[in-house]
């Protein structure tokens, strides 16, 4: 398979339920993730979706960053059709955009 490699995912949504838990809104990626994970760096997150495809969500929100780092994983959603800033705001995820939830697990180094 020909690598993948990394991409920027300029514009993406984060959200904590009543319970802290996160969930991450990402734009589809054609590929499904293989024992998905993220690593916090700084103020940057990296989500590795496969060993050779990697998303950089730049610019993690500050008021996540702390529990984020905590968690021992992130609900990743990808979405089809509509922006992830889009969603801001919205009280449910609109399911037929929604096209692959997982957890991503997080490295804690």
């Amino acid at each position: 398979m020909a690598d993948m490699g990394a991409t920027v995912q300029k514009s993406y949504d984060v959200l904590r339920n009543g319970r802290g838990e996160i969930c991450i809104i990402i734009d589809h990626r054609p590929s499904s993730p293989e024992t998905p994970s993220i690593l916090f760096s700084g103020p940057d997150a990296a989500l590795e979706r496969r060993p050779d495809e990697t998303v950089f969500l730049p610019a993690f929100p500050e008021h996540f960053l702390e529990t984020a780092k905590t968690c021992d994983s992130i609900l990743v959603v990808e979405v089809t059709d509509i922006s992830p800033e889009e969603l801001s705001g919205t009280k449910d995820l609109p399911k037929n955009h929604i096209s692959r939830i997982y957890d991503a697990k997080v490295s804690h180094e």
